[in-house]
């Protein structure tokens, strides 16, 4: 039986970001019903040509390898193409409208992979959902 999964993520840190991106694609692939809420830090990677960045949000421990691991060319590591792939996989991605205004992010400014502008309340008021919070 199919369930319905949330996730909200809060932070812009690039292998959480990747890692919570893997884990609903994997869901989704799986028959679950899954979306993603992008609030505060988070809504920074739907912001069009950030998507990949990796800056002094993710930790110094993985920063290294991350900038290797993307020079060189792996496709896989990218969050791109792991918003592609979700959306593929029917995952629904929304940025929060509150955290857009913070970081003064317009709906113009997001990534193609968005599929709208969500507030928080809304989104928690989904019945039946599992929320997950990164």
């Amino acid at each position: 039986m199919a369930r319905r999964r949330s996730f909200v993520v809060n932070t812009a840190s690039y292998e959480r970001v990747s890692f919570s991106l893997s884990v609903a694609a994997s869901l989704a692939s799986l028959g679950d019903d899954v979306s993603i809420l992008f609030g505060f830090g988070g809504v920074l990677r739907l912001r069009r040509g950030w998507e990949d960045r990796v800056g002094p949000e993710t930790g110094e421990w993985v920063r290294g390898d991350a900038e290797r691991w993307l020079s060189g060319g792996n496709r896989a590591a990218r969050i791109t193409d792991s918003l592609r792939l979700a959306r593929e996989l029917g995952v629904k991605i929304y940025a929060c409208p509150t955290a857009m205004a913070f970081h003064g992010i317009a709906k113009e400014d997001l990534t193609d992979a968005v599929d709208g502008v969500m507030g928080m309340t809304e989104f928690l008021s989904r019945e039946d959902a599992d929320v997950i919070y990164v």
